[in-house]
């Protein structure tokens, strides 16, 4: 008696034709028996090979189960060893050719330079002192880091970046000293000379917001765990403000004035003392541009 032949997984795309799926069950019955199972493993071999598809990138299997007189087939697909070893080429291939590809010349490099120095010195927000940083930190750290138009464009997007890098290098570092020490690089200054702040002043703040957001139970670094809680002395505070943006409330930006900056973080702090929300925009921006990073970043703390 010829089987029932069912396949469980089968679609019509692993076949070589419409007509295959019919041809390979008319094969089967006509082959195989209860009697003859122990032949499956060398007849499938001929029913892949003359009924099912070859995409060039599995490497495909036949099994199945017998339930009574139902033969239930599975397809089976894994990535063929060769398929492997042709991404390796390619990977290896490409590394080549990137390699080879050309190096800007240092006439060229010198051309670009001058030519960025002239775009830059064109916008009246960007001083000689923030281009001479641009172009060291560009040496020292990264050719692709943004050019002072753009952070002055954005300063929002890049003070928060100064503060995710030290959320992630208090996790590295072994004290506030040591971790001070490895935020004193080109790119780190560079970003505060252009958007006019300085993360030391406002260390200990961001890292009580930190330790306020953080569960009990989080593994918090020592510098942050250690944070003294009091609160800061508004008279004594910088003029400076940690978020500096552009003269848009739409966009939530900070003005340029210095008065209007010293009142601006005086309500931040004055409204973590009394623990009332902010009442205008400018006080809600300067209080999340930490809340922001925390929120953010925490998930890396806990």
């Amino acid at each position: 008696m010829s089987f029932n032949v069912h396949f469980t997984n089968l679609q019509i795309t692993d076949f070589v034709s419409k007509n295959a799926r019919n041809r390979m069950k008319d094969a089967i019955k006509k082959n195989l028996n209860k009697d003859n199972m122990d032949t499956f493993d060398e007849f499938k071999k001929e029913l892949i090979e003359k009924y099912l598809k070859n995409d060039n990138v599995h490497d495909l299997d036949l099994t199945y189960t017998l339930d009574d007189n139902n033969l239930k087939l599975k397809l089976e697909k894994t990535v063929s060893e060769l398929h492997k070893r042709e991404i390796l080429r390619k990977k290896l291939r490409d590394r080549i050719r990137d390699k080879r590809a050309p190096v800007t010349t240092q006439k060229q490099f010198l051309k670009q330079q001058k030519q960025e120095n002239k775009t830059l010195a064109k916008d009246p927000r960007v001083s000689k002192e923030m281009i001479n940083a641009y172009f060291r930190a560009k040496v020292t750290i990264n050719k692709d880091i943004p050019n002072p138009i753009e952070i002055l464009d954005n300063k929002s997007k890049y003070v928060d970046e100064v503060f995710q890098h030290l959320l992630n290098l208090s996790q590295k570092c072994p004290d506030k000293e040591k971790l001070m020490q490895v935020m004193n690089n080109d790119y780190v200054n560079y970003i505060q000379l252009v958007c006019d702040f300085d993360y030391k002043k406002y260390l200990d703040q961001f890292f009580r917001k930190v330790k306020e957001m953080s569960n009990s139970d989080s593994n918090l670094p020592d510098m942050i765990r250690n944070v003294p809680d009091n609160t800061v002395n508004v008279e004594s505070v910088d003029k400076k403000v940690i978020e500096q943006l552009d003269d848009s409330d739409s966009e939530k930006e900070v003005i340029d004035s210095d008065s209007e900056k010293e009142e601006d973080v005086k309500e931040v702090l004055e409204s973590e003392v009394t623990e009332e929300k902010p009442t205008d925009s400018d006080n809600e921006i300067i209080t999340n541009i930490v809340g922001k990073v925390v929120d953010d970043a925490i998930s890396n703390v806990d």
